[in-house]
């Protein structure tokens, strides 16, 4: 082999590992713009629902058409929305139960989240936190965002929760958060909206999944 051809040999073999590594970089960089788009797209879906959440429990507090019992004791709106209770002494389209659940599990559900597992009682959002492993334990406002259920006096064995409601707000500065929720506020009777620290009471929050 003459020496130009060996030249031009070296030259193509040079210009091809050039090309190669070239388009090994392009489709590296088009891999992670596509990553970085899927991050972002699951990101605003979240905060998309959570506003949804926010808002649509808001909207509730404020309906005073259904925002209360009404003829039985624990009639209300929501239980026969989500299916459960009685509808002993309620009125048409009403059912009467414990009905703190299923308030949140009304607002997740016309805002498109996942109430696979809720129940009537409270602590189901408990088991769903853990379930979807988005449970955040403790009375702390740490990872805590708007939309989440806030869950009271869990017991040690998680079967059991005295009362659950929907995070509204939180105020990293003053370390208080607001919360609406149903079978609150006077006699237990209404959809109630509260601002405060959390205490002792505060087991934890489950992260709703779209």
């Amino acid at each position: 082999m003459s020496r130009i051809t060996k030249v031009l040999t070296l030259v193509a073999a040079l210009f091809a590992l050039s090309t190669s590594a070239s388009t090994a970089a392009v489709q590296g960089q088009t891999a992670g713009t596509g990553q970085t788009q899927a991050v972002s797209a699951a990101v605003q879906a979240e905060a998309s629902l959570r506003s949804k959440i926010v808002s649509i429990a808001k909207s509730e507090l404020a309906n005073k058409s259904r925002n209360r019992e009404k003829g039985a004791k624990n009639c209300n709106y929501y239980s026969g929305k989500v299916g459960g209770g009685s509808t002993k002494g309620c009125p048409k389209g009403w059912k009467s139960e414990a009905w703190c659940a299923d308030f949140l599990k009304y607002v997740w559900k016309q805002a498109g989240a996942s109430t696979s597992g809720i129940t009537p009682a409270a602590a189901s959002l408990y088991k769903y936190g853990k379930t979807k492993k988005t449970w955040n334990p403790g009375k702390s406002i740490k990872g805590v965002k708007v939309g989440d259920a806030i869950v009271y006096n869990l017991n040690s064995s998680g079967t059991w929760a005295s009362h659950v409601g929907i995070v509204t707000k939180v105020n990293t500065k003053t370390g208080k958060i607001t919360v609406i929720s149903g079978n609150s506020g006077k006699n237990s009777m209404y959809v109630a909206e509260r601002t405060f620290t959390p205490d002792g009471t505060v087991s934890g929050y489950a992260s709703p999944k779209g």
